[in-house]
């Protein structure tokens, strides 16, 4: 790991790097071996904007149910 060249590291490190799912910091969680995440604003975001994509939709079914 690059990381090592500049800092005494212990054996087991665990890297994590959180991000709006850009690609550059993708690929820089793969470069540092890391484990990437979603951070929590653009998670929630994600996850409300999933919800309100379904309830628009179950609304539009419904119309067409009735």
């Amino acid at each position: 790991m690059e990381l090592e060249k500049y800092y005494i590291l212990p054996k087991k490190i665990k890297i994590v790097v959180g991000g709006d799912g850009d690609g550059w910091i993708m690929e820089t969680a793969s470069y540092l071996e890391a484990k990437y995440v979603l951070d929590r604003f653009h998670f929630s975001k994600e996850l409300k904007r999933a919800f309100l994509k379904r309830r628009k939709t179950e609304a539009k079914i419904n119309i067409y149910n009735e």
